[in-house]
């Protein structure tokens, strides 16, 4: 008798985590992700066949106006606008061939006395689109720059699967 009790106490458990793992958040994520599915294809009427949208990596590149005095408010913008792009390079850079990190601390005593991070990257960037610049009140400069990236890179795949978890 006491073993029947366990036996349905289990069965009773069982069913009732069961029951809570299947909520409305998943079903609204396998919802989600269909719909997220059906937005990286676009239709085309004529072939009524699903083409797979283009992938793109974005990055927002930010620069700072310089503090001289010397330097015009015109030369300040451009040269703040410049900085943002070359910050979206330099990022899209590292998204798409990866950085080297160099390290050295010096330490002597218990404390450290010196300590250098030099981080570098190269990259030949083709096709690169500046699709916004912004300039806000106190100087600096956002630029949103986007790529085209094949469906043959292994970036593209990485991210894909990533955006499916």
């Amino acid at each position: 008798m006491l073993r029947l009790k366990f036996l349905l106490f289990f069965i009773f458990i069982f069913l009732f985590l069961i029951a809570c793992s299947c909520d409305e958040t998943n079903v609204k994520s396998d919802y989600q992700r269909e719909i997220n599915i059906q937005n990286r294809c676009t239709k085309d009427f004529s072939s009524k066949v699903c083409v797979p949208a283009k992938n793109f990596i974005y990055v927002i590149g930010k620069g700072a106006a310089p503090n001289d005095e010397n330097l015009t408010e015109v030369q300040r913008y451009l040269l703040a606008e410049r900085a943002a792009i070359l910050d979206g390079y330099r990022k899209l850079a590292e998204k798409l061939q990866g950085f080297i990190v160099t390290t050295l601390t010096k330490a002597g005593d218990f404390v450290i006395n010196m300590d250098l991070v030099k981080v570098q990257t190269e990259a030949l960037i083709k096709g690169a689109e500046i699709e916004k610049i912004e300039h806000n009140e106190n100087g600096v400069c956002t630029a949103k720059i986007k790529i085209e990236i094949p469906k043959k890179n292994k970036i593209v795949s990485m991210y894909n699967s990533y955006s499916k978890m």
